[in-house]
């Protein structure tokens, strides 16, 4: 599986603020 180093970073920051505030969702969403 091929990254890109911006949009991995975008995803990575987006999940982040995601399970910061719904980590029983997006924060194990980010790790499939």
């Amino acid at each position: 599986m091929v990254l890109y180093i911006d949009g991995t970073i975008m995803y990575i920051t987006y999940c982040l603020k995601l399970s910061s505030f719904l980590i029983l969702y997006y924060g194990y969403n980010c790790y499939q």
